[in-house]
């Protein structure tokens, strides 16, 4: 629902399944649900991703609605490309033209025709894409520097997708988005993400159910199972059973070769830039 660009409303299922060259298939299920001023998450499944997950550290998250209260700025940066041309600054009407105006695949073909929708088949441009994101950028007077270039160059040269884009016969509105992606990099290896999507009731409002027993995410109780991500590091013979948030692990203070005290004087300081990083993103004029 976007009769409201600025507080949008949606419901995802989420389904995902990837797989580095080699492995076995990995996935990850869920819900995403949005009304306006918060994002409500649902993970009711996810693999260990070849044990890089630690057995147990993800447990608690399971089958539990999670919220998230939204900055109530946080979509103003892309609502102008559902917003009238009046609502519009000068900025904003030539980041929407540059926008609409986007091929994002190329070597498109027909496929066939069923169900009342037509069938292609296309390659997202990447070229294209990361000249739409260097002119945005300059359109809000904000360029990237060469070094975000080199990045988004590196990042782009990594990543193949194809898709099958399914396009409604009559109103000429895709309804349909089916994608394989293949992340190919030194860090992560190869990498394939298939996923698939449909989109429906068009310029219809809806209301979104809010989860009753949906819990306000806390970031400090991912603590926990990242630092156990890097297992191994230090002294662990001298282990013992902490909780936060209900969420049992083995002390971390040892693994981190840190007391207690520096443990917490550590998440002090995360929680600090934690909130002044939010206050900036606030702050953040578009």
């Amino acid at each position: 629902d976007l009769s409201e660009p600025k507080s949008p409303k949606f419901t995802f299922e989420v389904k995902g399944r990837g797989a580095k060259k080699g492995g076995e298939d990995q996935l990850v299920e869920g819900e995403l649900r949005m009304d306006g001023q918060n994002l409500y998450i649902l993970l009711s499944n996810i693999t260990d991703f070849d044990g890089t997950i630690p057995p147990g550290s993800i447990d608690p998250f399971i089958d539990q609605w999670w919220s998230i209260p939204l900055p109530e700025d946080t979509w103003s940066e892309y609502s102008f490309t559902m917003e009238d041309e009046e609502n519009l600054t000068e900025k904003e009407k030539k980041m929407k033209e540059l926008v609409e105006n986007m091929d994002w695949f190329k070597d498109l073909k027909y496929v066939d025709s069923s169900k009342g929708n037509y069938h292609y088949e296309g390659v997202l441009d990447n070229e294209a894409v990361i000249d739409m994101i260097y002119r945005l950028s300059e359109i809000n007077e904000e360029p990237l520097s060469d070094s975000e270039k080199k990045e988004m160059e590196i990042l782009f040269d990594s990543i193949d997708m194809t898709a099958d884009l399914y396009v409604d016969a009559d109103s000429i509105i895709l309804t349909q988005f089916n994608g394989l992606m293949t992340i190919d990099s030194e860090e992560s290896g190869k990498i394939e993400l298939e996923f698939e999507s449909s989109m429906n009731d068009f310029n219809e409002t809806f209301d979104v159910k809010v989860p009753e027993d949906a819990q306000e995410f806390d970031p400090f109780s991912l603590i926990g199972p990242m630092m156990t991500l890097g297992g191994g590091m230090g002294d662990t013979s001298d282990t013992e059973t902490d909780m936060h948030n209900g969420l049992e692990m083995e002390d971390i203070y040892g693994e981190m070769e840190m007391t207690e005290e520096e443990f917490e004087n550590m998440a002090t300081e995360f929680e600090i830039e934690m909130e002044e990083m939010m206050k900036e993103f606030e702050g953040m004029e578009y």
